[in-house]
This record gives C-alpha cells, sequence and structure tokens, in this order.
C-alpha cells in the first residue's frame, strides 16, 4: 500500500513584503540550513528530565509528544502527554521550574493539561478535552479559568485579548457540529463565526462491544481531523484559517470581519480506484490480525468473541466502497506562522520521508515565487506547530538527536541560515 507523506512546505505572506525580506531570500536561496546552536540548554540533563521518553499508551510513543509555546523573552513553557504539569526553561534553554498538578483547585488539573499561546504578552494558557482554558502569567502564577461548553479542537491568541478556537460539539443522531468562535479573555464571552455540521460514522468501521462499549476505526484519509480548519495568529495580530479540505486560506480580524482570502496554488493528490483496492487489501490484512487478537482476549465470552468477529467482518466491504471515500486528499497537513510572519503550510506528497521540503511563496494574491528545503544535519525534526516553532529569527523545536544517547530527545534553538 502506498504511504503518504507531509512533506511539501508552503510560504504565504499576507502583505508582508518589507518584514518578510529576510527569511523570503533565505528560502529562495534553495535550501534553508538549521544550524543547532551550542550553548542552548547546556545545564540540563536531558535524561532525567525526559525520563519519561520511553513511555507509550494506547499504541503510541506518547513519551516524545511533548509541546512548546514561547514567551516574548524567549524563555520556553512546555507542556506533555505524561504529566499533569507545565515546566519552563529560560532564553537559553535551561530548565527552571514546573507548576500545576493533578487536581481540581486552582491552577491545578483534572486531565493532561496542553500549552496553546501566549495572550497579550502576558499570559501562557492552556486548555483541555472537556474545555477548562486555564490562564497563567510568565512566572506561572494562576490568574483564571474560562470554562467552555464545547471540546475545544485547536486555538490561536489574537490582538486585543482574544483567542479564536475551533470547537467540537456532539450533535443528536449520526452527527457533530464544528464551530468557529472568538473568545474576548476579559469578559469570557464568545462570538461564533462559523458553524457546520459533520457525519462522523459514514466511513468508519464501528463494533458494539457485548455489555457495553464501543470501537471505531476510519476508513484510511477520511477521519476528519485530516480535513478540520488549521490556525494561527499573523504577525498583525489577526486569524489565519487555512482549510485542508478545499485549499482556501483566509485572514480575519479578531471581531470576525474577514479580511483577505484566496486559493491555494496546490494540486491535490487524486485517490484512485487502485489507491481504494489497496485499502481493501489492508483492511483484510488487519481483520486477520484483529480476528486473532479477539481470539485470544480471555475476558470475553465465546459467544462475544463471535459476535464482535462477526461485526467487524460484516463491515469489511465499506473499505471497497468508492462513495464513502474524497475525491483526493487533504491539500496539506499543518499551518505555521514564521517569526517574519510569512505563513507556511505543509502538502501530502507520495514521496520517501526525507526530511526535504519544497516551498513554495505567495504573495497576497497567492502567486508561486520560489522553492527551498529543510536542512537539519544531526536531527530528526517533527515538523508540527507545537514542536517546531519559529521565534525572533530562531527556530526552537522538541527534536530527536541522532547518536543522542540514552535519550535522543532535545529541546533545541537552531539558527536559520542559507
Amino acid at each position: 500500500m502506498k504511504t503518504y507523506f507531509f512533506q511539501t512546505l508552503l510560504l504565504i505572506c499576507f502583505g508582508l513584503p518589507t518584514i518578510s525580506q529576510n527569511l523570503a531570500e533565505i528560502y529562495k536561496a534553495g535550501t534553508v540550513h538549521l544550524e543547532a546552536v551550542t550553548y542552548y540548554g547546556t545545564e540540563n540533563n536531558w535524561n532525567e528530565l525526559f525520563a519519561d521518553y520511553e513511555k507509550f499508551a494506547f499504541g503510541k510513543h506518547i513519551g516524545k509528544y511533548k509541546k512548546i509555546v514561547i514567551a516574548p523573552d524567549g524563555s520556553i513553557f512546555m507542556s506533555h502527554k505524561t504529566r499533569h504539569e507545565i515546566w519552563k526553561f529560560d532564553k537559553d534553554g535551561n530548565f527552571i521550574k514546573k507548576f500545576g498538578k493533578k487536581g481540581s483547585g486552582p491552577g491545578q488539573f483534572i486531565m493532561l493539561p496542553g500549552v496553546q499561546g501566549i495572550l497579550d504578552n502576558q499570559f501562557l494558557y492552556t486548555n483541555d478535552v472537556h474545555g477548562r482554558m486555564m490562564f497563567f502569567d510568565l512566572d506561572g502564577n494562576y490568574i483564571k479559568t474560562l470554562k467552555l461548553d464545547y471540546m475545544p479542537l485547536g486555538t490561536t491568541p489574537l490582538k486585543g485579548r482574544k483567542i479564536a478556537i475551533l470547537g467540537h460539539v456532539p450533535w443528536k443522531g449520526q452527527k457533530s457540529k464544528k464551530i468557529l468562535v472568538i473568545k474576548d479573555f476579559d469578559t469570557g464571552k464568545g462570538k461564533t463565526i462559523w458553524y457546520e455540521f459533520e457525519e462522523y460514522c459514514k466511513s468508519r468501521i464501528i463494533i458494539n462491544i457485548p455489555k457495553g462499549g464501543m470501537m471505531s476505526c476510519s476508513l484510511p484519509f477520511t477521519h476528519p481531523s485530516l480535513t478540520r480548519f488549521r490556525m494561527s495568529t499573523s504577525k498583525e495580530g489577526n486569524l489565519i484559517l487555512a482549510s485542508p479540505k478545499d485549499g482556501i486560506m483566509t485572514e480575519f480580524s479578531p471581531e470576525g470581519e474577514k479580511l483577505n482570502s484566496f486559493q491555494l496554488n496546490i494540486e491535490p493528490l487524486q485517490i484512485s480506484d487502485e489507491d481504494i483496492m489497496e485499502y481493501f487489501e489492508t483492511g483484510k490484512s488487519n481483520f486477520s490480525k484483529f480476528e486473532k487478537s479477539v481470539e485470544n482476549n480471555l475476558e470475553l465470552s465465546e459467544d462475544d468473541k463471535k459476535n464482535i468477529i462477526e461485526q467487524y467482518r460484516q463491515q469489511i466491504d465499506k473499505f471497497k466502497d468508492n462513495d464513502l471515500y474524497p475525491k483526493h486528499l487533504p491539500y496539506f497537513s499543518t499551518l505555521m506562522v514564521d517569526s517574519n510572519g510569512n505563513i507556511l503550510v505543509f502538502e501530502f506528497t507520495k514521496e520517501e520521508k526525507t526530511n526535504r521540503f519544497r516551498v513554495y511563496s505567495f504573495d497576497t494574491e497567492g502567486n508561486f515565487l520560489c522553492t527551498s528545503t529543510f536542512d537539519a544535519p544531526g536531527y530528526k525534526l517533527n515538523l508540527s506547530g507545537g514542536t517546531f516553532v519559529f521565534h525572533n529569527g530562531f527556530v526552537y523545536a522538541v527534536a530527536e538527536k541522532e547518536n543522542g544517547g540514552e535519550i535522543p530527545l532535545r529541546l533545541v534553538k537552531f539558527k536559520i541560515t542559507k
């Protein structure tokens, strides 16, 4: 079966030709070199700090999933998939302190928190799956909590002490509701500027467990997360909203007024009949593995095992139903903003993973300007919005060092050069 990677990087400039000159020229040179700053984080014992690196849960390597945001002075705040706490590093990358713990009191986390951004250059904020947004000053002191009545899927801070929030609302029947809200930090009031209903069961294998419970999996490239809006903040503090479903990029003011919009110059990869038959063959292969795992489950009765296996068997033809797949892959996967205000999006490609990225630069009309690649010798990069962040002309990343010893994970500051 073909494997698709998120490898093409596209650069869009929203009306910032002068301020973007430095990085734009570097991108145009053909290769963007990321050179690790040697003094950064030298006081840390990474084996001790990241002792949770080897931790797995539900088949995922959660020990290496750490998200960062950067304060105006260059200090770093980090959240984890293994800890009910936030860490702070100084501008030189050295660990300073941690704050927060598991609990329901002020400044405590019931669920695992995720750092989201810095609001108004004053407040770090986090959220969790139950809609608790908690705010701290930049010393880690608790300020307040805003409670949402929906699950946040993504947020980005805007100027004017406002936050854009993409939310999920369970709905009756086989639907969910997605909403885009601009929330005011001071008043707690939110303004909905977009919503859409979504059927979430049509392209899934759903298995009801006898005596309660459910298992499900999506058909390849049909999970709603692949086409969910991507958001970031422009240099001017506006909302940048990008749709992987149709490749449209839009800029909104913090009041929700539409300022600019254009279609990305990307040709999305088509899902062919041949691809779908490959997915079907993989689905059958996975069924055999699933069947064995069910049969080896000592907690299920023989009748329950037969029931569960038969449910999967009856739905396996979904894998070859063309009507259950989109016509093409998403236009892109990830959205970022660099420290000059340029907007970066990563396109889906069929190429092998080589740490090379085609770079497209657009003016406000979306015209193609140049191509480039990233090169970070000695490091394995995770190019996502939470682990690869631009700040003041540098890149800060949670990256794995090749030949890094017992625990290769590091917090790294990279200098950007031609």
